[in-house]
This record gives C-alpha cells, structure tokens and sequence, in this order.
C-alpha cells in the first residue's frame, strides 16, 4: 500500500516529525524509525489551493495548527518565516499566520445596507 514516507533497508536512527500526509508512514526491509507529531489524514481542505499546488494552511486546518512538538533544529517554515506562530509550531512544511499566503476567510457581513 502507498506511504507518505517509508524508511526501508535496515535503515536505523531515523526519525519522522510532525509531517502533514494524507496517508500512512512506514517500513519494510527491517527498517526502524522514531516517529511523533504525525498527521496522517490530511484532506486538501487543510490547503488554500491544493489543486494548484498552494500549500500554505488555512484557518481550519486545525488538526495541523499548533500541534506539532518543537524540533530546535527547525526554526523557519517553507517560505522562511520563523516559527512557532502562536503557543506551538504548525504540523507540516508551513506555518500558519507566519505570512506567505496563508488566508484568513473573512466573515460574512451582518446586517448589511446598501444605500
């Protein structure tokens, strides 16, 4: 079956952290690794545009946002904005808030007049 990221031939000491996937992590060949922080159900709601390769998160991407556990290692997301935005970093390549193109939905208006 498919996997998002496999580690294979007898590899030992890798580690995999606070990836955003849509499917499983695993091995074969006996290989080993250490993994936290997971998401392995993303869906292209998590995205502003999946189909055109934006994978900047969206506000409702909260599976993702502020989950993962720190990695002191990684201190910038994809488009190299500091991170954690907010009281954790983001699960995934991109941080949420951080700036690049992520979206905020604006709210529908209220009681609204045109005159």
């Amino acid at each position: 079956s498919a996997r998002a990221v496999e580690f294979r031939f007898a590899t030992t000491g890798a580690e995999a952290r606070n990836n955003l996937v849509d499917t499983p992590l695993g091995t074969r060949d006996g290989a080993t690794f250490a993994q936290s922080g997971n998401v392995t159900n993303a869906s292209a709601a998590f995205f502003v545009g999946s189909a055109s390769g934006d994978l900047h998160l969206v506000s409702g991407a909260t599976t993702a946002i502020n989950q993962a556990s720190a990695v002191p290692s990684v201190t910038n997301d994809i488009d190299g904005a500091t991170r954690p935005v907010g009281v954790a970093p983001d699960v995934g390549a991109d941080e949420f808030g951080a700036g690049g193109s992520d979206v905020i939905a604006p709210s529908a208006p209220t009681n609204f007049r045109n005159l």
